[in-house]
Formats: C-alpha cells, structure tokens, sequence
C-alpha cells in the first residue's frame, strides 16, 4: 500500500491552518468580549455616579444621598476620564458640579451612541416651602 504523501501533506496543512483559525478567532473573540465588558461596568457606573450627582445638585441631601455622593466622586476618579477628572476637582473646590456634568452626559451620550446635547443641564427642584 502506497502512501500519497502530496495529499496527506495537503490534509494536514489544512488541519493546521483550521486549527490556527480557531485559536486566533477565540482569542479575538474573548478580547472583544473583554473589552465589551469592561465598557459595559464603566458605563453603568458613571451613569449612576451621573445620576447622584445631577440628584443631589441644588436640594438639601441627607446622610444617606451625602454617602451616595461621596461615593459616586470615588466612582468617577476611579472610572472617569482624564477630563472628567479635572471637571471633578474643579466641582469639589468650587461645589459646582454643572461643568462636570455636562462632560458626563456628553461622554456616555457619545458611548452610547446617542444624538450630542450642547445645551447646559437644569436641574428642576420643587420647593418644600
């Protein structure tokens, strides 16, 4: 019994490269699920730092939404971008968190896929009084 080795050297070949195209695609695939991921935890955790901020602006807070604020500044050191790092001490120095914000809501808008707002956040509040 003769051996075609021309044709088992073409088989194995091809085996090869199948193979090789399946570790490449799996290790592609779980990159961009890495990153997929990863975007998804930023996403969701600057939108509710967004969220106690825009809460807490402009109202009396009590102990709890005092808490939820600090740790929504902890959030965005953590998560924020360089920018939004910036608009952030700025915010704790002079308590005007509009500039910061504005860069929130344009990042996440933008993450998001959504339309861009260029108009300045109000913040309506009912009065108590």
């Amino acid at each position: 019994m003769s051996i075609d080795w021309n044709i088992e050297i073409g088989s194995i070949l091809s085996a090869s490269i199948i193979a090789i195209g399946w570790v490449v695609a799996y290790r592609l695939n779980s990159k961009k699920d890495f990153k997929n991921k990863k975007r998804g935890i930023r996403l969701e955790y600057l939108i509710k730092a967004y969220r106690v901020i825009a809460f807490s602006s402009n109202r009396e807070t009590d102990t709890k939404e005092r808490k939820e604020f600090e740790e929504a500044i902890e959030l965005i050191q953590f998560l924020g971008t360089p920018e939004q790092i910036l608009f952030l001490e700025e915010g704790i120095k002079t308590r005007n968190f509009s500039p910061l914000l504005e860069e929130l809501r344009r990042d996440l808008r933008k993450e998001l896929e959504l339309v861009p707002i260029h108009k300045r956040i109000n913040h309506f509040r009912f009065s108590d009084k």
